[in-house]
């Protein structure tokens, strides 16, 4: 599945090879490409982000089934960063409302 604010596309394939993604996006580079850490979903953008979501999953499973600190240093760390995201959205809230009432 690949999306951007206008639209998303399936592609159905067999495969999540990099060749998926090439002949999906015919030539375009994105500026910011997010995707899961499978190495062929990588570097298909300007800047590249590993998706959250993953990272957390991957996190709680390591969590469940490790015994190092590391991934509850990462789970802390996540709390912050999702804690950010909402206030960032309720900021940009805020200053919506905020310009409407200016105007």
């Amino acid at each position: 599945m690949f999306h951007c604010k206008d639209a998303v596309v399936h592609q159905p394939d067999y495969s999540r090879a990099a060749r998926v993604v090439a002949e999906t996006m015919n030539g375009h580079t994105p500026n910011v490409w997010i995707s899961d850490r499978y190495s062929a979903q990588q570097k298909h953008g300007a800047a590249h982000q590993t998706c959250l979501a993953h990272l957390a999953r991957d996190t709680a499973y390591a969590l469940e089934h490790g015994s190092d600190d590391l991934p509850l240093r990462f789970k802390l760390w996540f709390g912050k960063a999702f804690d950010l995201a909402r206030d960032i959205a309720s900021f940009a809230r805020l200053d919506n409302r905020q310009q409407k009432a200016r105007a």
